[in-house]
């Protein structure tokens, strides 16, 4: 999988123009490789020609904006707007950098499937099962989604 930062995409558009900049996503698909794309803070910039070339999405919540309580209304609008819109493309999202539980647990209830965290399972160089408690909470946040 290439991870691709939004910003460093939307340069690229802008220095090589957006239809160059898809053939050239196309082209490394073709060549049987995976793209996926990290979005950070609670916009995308990027349009739907250039997402509906990514396989995945990694979206970025490590600015501090999911912590709980600090988290107001409007934040929590602009994520849900977020993920929505990122949802329609129904390709694998991942949650990353989230710091607590209740971060997790807001993420989780916005649809997200898959959620990197450092406080159920940090960084290690190799596989490591996650504690029997932690993925049983993960299980049930999972299964009390509406």
């Amino acid at each position: 999988v290439f991870l691709l930062d939004e910003d460093n995409l939307m340069s690229s558009v802008r220095s090589m123009g957006e239809e160059n900049t898809i053939a050239l996503l196309k082209e490394t698909r073709e060549a049987g490789f995976n793209l996926g794309l990290c979005v950070k803070g609670k916009t995308l910039n990027s349009d739907d020609a250039l997402l509906k070339n990514m396989d995945m999405f990694f979206v970025d919540f490590g600015n501090g904006d999911t912590n709980a309580k600090r988290m107001d209304a409007a934040i929590r609008s602009q994520l849900h707007a977020l993920v929505e819109r990122l949802l329609k493309y129904k390709k694998i999202i991942v949650g990353i950098n989230l710091e607590d539980w209740n971060a997790i647990e807001l993420v989780v209830g916005s649809g997200i499937e898959y959620v990197a965290s450092d406080v159920f399972g940090p960084y290690s160089q190799g596989f490591v099962p996650l504690k029997e408690k932690d993925e049983m909470r993960l299980k049930e946040m999972k299964g009390n989604r509406i």
